[in-house]
């Protein structure tokens, strides 16, 4: 792909109607005319002229929805990796896996668009924290387990009430040091609602821990599924990092891994 071509892209996805138009075809795979009005708040001749305006990044199929091009993956990919070097993008298009599939398992796995979809309820944005928080504190009291996020073990012995204060003081800690470790490696701040949202939303999996560890349950099968449990939070929490700050997909993962490394050195080194 020539330079001028390149240009051509960062110009066309410098307009915030067809930025959205693109963000919203790659999330969906398709939309109609109906559909794209509703989104973007704009009229039928609007959203004809920003399509006419996006070229070869979109094709209209026999169904009239609209659906992203080769070359449109690509300025999808742009859009949620940030400024990405372009020869990647044409390193990854002569892969096995196809740019198209790749986007769209990327989607899948990591819903950022499902984290921001919920951010724009300004109910759930608060409740979820809530319950995640309310259920989390009673799951540790009744079970007696120590959830300290990722890493978790069984205190029969120790009391119930610290058991439940020591997820609600790991969880905030957590919190916390995403904040700092957004700032000091990538120098983001803000978004930390959307951040609370999806730390909450990533630690729904491991609330379901506790009681796997005392069902009466093989070992093998047990630590089978914790480890399936813990690998969804990561994913979950990479995705909440790059969501809130603006972070790709790549270096949100690393970060989260980090973070999980963090979690589980320092509550074995500082175990009580």
């Amino acid at each position: 792909m020539s330079e001028e071509e390149i240009s051509n892209i960062y110009q066309v996805l410098s307009n915030p109607i067809r930025r959205k138009i693109i963000e919203i075809l790659g999330a969906r795979g398709s939309a109609g005319l109906r559909e794209l009005m509703d989104n973007l708040g704009v009229s039928a001749g609007s959203v004809y002229y920003n399509i006419e305006l996006l070229g070869d990044l979109v094709r209209r199929e026999g169904d009239k929805r609209f659906i992203l091009t080769e070359k449109g993956w690509m300025a999808y990919r742009l859009l949620m990796d940030g400024k990405e070097k372009f020869s990647e993008m044409k390193y990854y298009s002569r892969r096995f896996i196809s740019l198209k599939t790749r986007s769209r398992i990327s989607t899948i796995l990591f819903p950022k668009w499902f984290f921001l979809a919920l951010f724009e309820d300004k109910i759930l944005r608060v409740v979820i924290p809530v319950i995640t928080l309310v259920f989390g504190f009673i799951t540790c009291y009744k079970t007696n387990v120590e959830l300290i996020l990722f890493s978790t073990s069984y205190k029969p012995l120790q009391e119930q009430w610290i058991t439940a204060i020591k997820f609600l003081a790991s969880w905030v800690i957590i919190y916390f040091s995403l904040e700092v470790l957004s700032l000091i490696i990538h120098g983001r701040s803000g978004g930390r609602g959307l951040l609370l949202l999806g730390l909450s939303i990533s630690t729904l999996p491991l609330l379901a821990i506790p009681y796997i560890m005392i069902a009466n349950i093989s070992n093998i099968i047990q630590g089978i599924i914790i480890l399936i449990l813990q690998f969804a939070s990561c994913i979950l929490l990479s995705t909440a990092i790059s969501a809130s700050k603006n972070i790709n997909l790549e270096r949100a993962f690393l970060m989260a891994v980090l973070i999980v490394y963090l979690n589980i050195t320092l509550n074995v080194i500082f175990r009580f």
